[in-house]
């Protein structure tokens, strides 16, 4: 509507009328905030060189890069999960959408990210839905650390984690050889962050190669350059590969013996854990293979 020469806003959820320069005043300060965040973004990454990684025989092939919702530690621990979602565990595995959240500072955002995975670590965390300041998204490593085995056990899976706050690179080289991909934690100088490592180039320096969430783009960080905080290992379970072998002749013939058997099989199959690999085979004058694959 209009009064004068002056409009005015009327809130559907509401009877408040809000003047022109009222929401000018608003939009001056959402545009304040906003510029207040993406100056410390810049910040962050003043010193990590976007470049053509050549880590062809030190990088982990198949690493998702995703973009920032619900806190540094939750995208980078996704990134890590979905990885191992897709090489064999595959409960961990959850699409990636791109959608607008409201984030810190009532900012609106617009992450790309398998959304329901972060929202398992966000929560373990304690973090806002929505909204909220920066410093409400904050973690440590051990918190981190609980994380990683709580959510996979939510997924069925048994993974280990360690924090190394030494930040050995001998730590860093194992993870990354043995195609785990790790999580980096460092002050940037505005504050800490936490961001997802896939690549090493160990010379004269040591040069990592990482995701950072707040672009899809790979990074370098030289980490002598760096204030490097901790690094915190994903382990997960080694696939077990067994057989059973179930005696089925004349000699288990009498009535107890083969009930024995029977619970024997169901505790072998309920021992194994989602990826084992299990066969199970009965004989008497011949052999027979009953089953052979995973028990998930």
């Amino acid at each position: 509507s209009k009064s004068g020469d002056k409009s005015v806003a009327v809130s559907l959820k509401s009877t408040m009328i809000v003047s022109e320069d009222e929401l000018n005043r608003r939009q001056a300060v959402l545009q304040e905030k906003a510029d207040e965040i993406r100056s410390k973004a810049e910040l962050r990454w003043k010193r990590t060189k976007v470049e053509n990684l050549e880590f062809a025989t030190n990088q982990i092939s198949g690493v998702e890069a995703y973009t920032w919702y619900r806190g540094c530690s939750s995208t980078s621990l996704a990134m890590i999960f979905n990885y191992h979602g897709s090489h064999g565990y595959s409960n961990l595995l959850h699409p990636v959408s791109t959608f607008s959240w409201n984030g810190p500072n009532n900012i609106l955002m617009n992450p790309t990210c398998p959304r329901d995975l972060v929202d398992h670590f966000a929560n373990f965390f304690g973090f806002p839905q929505s909204g909220g300041v920066d410093s409400d998204y904050g973690s440590s490593a051990s918190q981190q650390r609980n994380a990683i085995i709580d959510v996979a056990e939510q997924h069925g899976y048994k993974f280990t984690s360690s924090v190394d706050s030494s930040h050995s690179y001998t730590t860093f080289q194992n993870e990354i050889d043995n195609n785990r991909p790790i999580k980096v934690g460092y002050d940037t100088g505005a504050g800490r962050h936490a961001v997802c490592g896939f690549g090493y180039d160990f010379g004269t320096d040591h040069r990592i190669a990482v995701y950072n969430t707040w672009d899809l783009n790979p990074h370098v960080m030289v980490c002598e350059n760096e204030a490097i905080w901790n690094w915190v290992t994903v382990v997960p379970p080694q696939n077990i590969i067994s057989g059973l072998v179930i005696d089925r002749s004349g000699s288990m013939g009498s009535p107890d013996k083969l009930p024995v058997a029977k619970s024997a099989a169901r505790y072998f199959v309920d021992a194994s854990e989602a990826g084992d690999e299990i066969a199970i085979s009965a004989f008497d004058h011949n052999p027979l293979l009953v089953f052979s694959g995973s028990p998930d």
